[in-house]
C-alpha cells in the first residue's frame, strides 16, 4: 500500500460530503491486563464549515473483564444550524488509582475499579456576533470499591482522607454555560478567540453529595507565517462543598498540562497555562511543541512554591477535511520521572 494513502485506506472514509474514521486501541496495564478495542466518529456537513455534526465513540475491552466504553453526539438543529444538542453516555467498569488530596505527590496511592453510567446533555444557542449560551443536566450513577487484599488501606484512607466519592452514589446536576468562540475551526483552529464559563450544580436534594463547580477557559490563536500557528490557554476551576474525591479540581492527563499524571494532584481550586506552536511539516502531518504550566490549592492554605511545569512536541495527521486529526504527544513534567505518551484525535486545546 502506498505510503501518501494510509490514513484515506486504513483510518478515514469521505462519503457524500461525510466523513468517518476508525482507530484501533490496544493498552496494557498490571490492573488491566491487555485491552481492545476502538474509537471512532462521523462526521457530516451543515452547510458551514465552522458548524459539523458529529458523533463519537469509543470502546476498550480487557481480559480481565473491565470496560470503559462512551458515545458522544454532537448535532446542529434548525434551519440556520445556529442550535446544537452537545451530549454524551458513558460506561465505565475501569481501575484507576487514588491519590491523597492535595498539593503534595506523597500519601495513599490506592488502586480501586469505578463502575459508572453517566448521562450528559448540554443543548446551546449561538447568537450573533459568536456568543454562545447553553444548559447542562447530569445524571451519574458512580460505585467506587477496592479488592478484599486493600481493604485494610482503604479503612486507613477513610480515616485520615475521608469518605467523599466511596462507595455507590446517585448524582443529579443542573448547570449554566455561557461562550464566545471567533475560531476559524473547532477541531484544528488557525486563528481566533474562545472564551467559556460554566457552572454546575449537584442537588443535595436528590443526590448523595452537594457540591458546585465553576470553570473558566480562554485561548487564543495567532497565525503567523506559511500556515504556522501559535496559540495559548489560560484555564481555571473551582469547587466547593462535598465535593468526591474523583471530581476535584486537577491538572495533568492529555489535555491540560500534558506531563503530569491527572488526578495525582487535586485541590478545591485550580489554574493551567499552556503554550503551543504548531507547523506544518507535510502531506497531512504537522509538528506541536508546547510548555506549561499550573498548580492546585485548597481553600486557606495557597502556596506557590510547587508550581507544576511540563514541557513536550507532537505530531498530528488530518484524517479529514473538517480538520480533524490524530494526536500523538510526548511530554515531561516535573514531578514525573519518565515522559507520558498520549495517543488521541482531539486536540489539547
Amino acid at each position: 500500500m502506498a505510503k501518501g494513502n494510509f490514513i484515506d485506506s486504513l483510518l478515514a472514509r469521505t462519503t457524500f460530503g461525510s466523513t468517518w474514521y476508525l482507530m484501533p486501541q490496544v493498552s496494557y496495564s498490571p490492573e488491566t491486563s491487555l485491552g481492545l478495542g476502538a474509537a471512532g466518529g462521523f462526521y457530516f456537513p451543515t452547510g458551514d464549515k465552522r458548524r459539523v455534526s458529529n458523533v463519537t465513540f469509543g470502546v476498550i475491552y480487557t481480559l480481565r473483564n473491565q470496560v470503559n466504553a462512551y458515545v458522544a453526539p454532537k448535532f446542529y438543529v434548525g434551519q440556520d444550524k445556529r442550535t446544537y444538542l452537545n451530549s454524551s453516555v458513558s460506561y465505565r467498569y475501569y481501575p484507576y488509582t487514588y491519590y491523597t488530596p492535595g498539593n503534595s505527590d506523597d500519601g495513599f496511592r490506592l488502586s480501586y475499579v469505578m463502575n459508572q453510567f453517566k448521562v450528559d446533555f448540554q443543548p446551546h444557542h449561538e447568537f450573533p456576533n459568536n456568543w454562545i449560551a447553553g444548559c447542562q443536566v447530569l445524571f451519574c450513577y458512580t460505585e467506587n470499591k477496592v479488592s478484599a487484599a486493600k481493604s485494610a488501606v482503604l479503612d486507613s484512607v477513610l480515616i485520615v482522607d475521608g469518605a467523599v466519592g466511596w462507595g455507590k452514589h446517585f448524582q443529579a446536576a443542573i448547570g449554566l454555560q455561557g461562550a464566545y468562540d471567533s475560531r476559524d475551526n473547532r477541531f484544528w483552529t488557525s486563528k481566533g478567540v474562545f472564551v467559556k464559563t460554566t457552572l454546575t450544580q449537584h442537588l443535595g436534594s436528590i443526590s448523595k453529595y452537594s457540591y458546585g463547580k465553576a470553570t473558566f477557559d480562554y485561548r487564543h490563536y495567532f497565525p503567523t507565517w506559511r500556515g504556522q500557528v501559535i496559540c495559548w490557554q489560560v484555564y481555571g476551576d473551582a469547587s466547593w462543598g462535598d465535593v468526591p474525591f474523583y471530581d476535584r479540581c486537577t491538572l495533568g492527563g492529555e489535555d491540560r498540562l500534558r506531563g503530569i499524571k491527572r488526578n495525582l494532584f487535586t485541590g478545591d481550586f485550580s489554574w493551567t497555562a499552556q503554550l503551543e506552536y504548531r507547523i506544518p511539516l507535510f502531506w497531512r502531518l504537522k509538528l506541536h511543541v508546547f510548555v506549561a504550566a499550573g498548580d492546585v490549592y485548597d481553600y486557606g492554605n495557597v502556596k506557590t512554591d510547587k508550581v507544576k511545569f511540563s514541557y513536550g512536541a507532537g505530531l498530528r495527521a488530518r484524517l479529514n477535511d473538517s480538520q480533524m486529526h490524530l494526536r500523538v504527544d510526548v511530554a515531561k513534567g516535573n514531578y514525573n520521572r519518565v515522559p507520558e505518551f498520549y495517543l488521541t484525535v482531539s486536540e489539547a486545546f
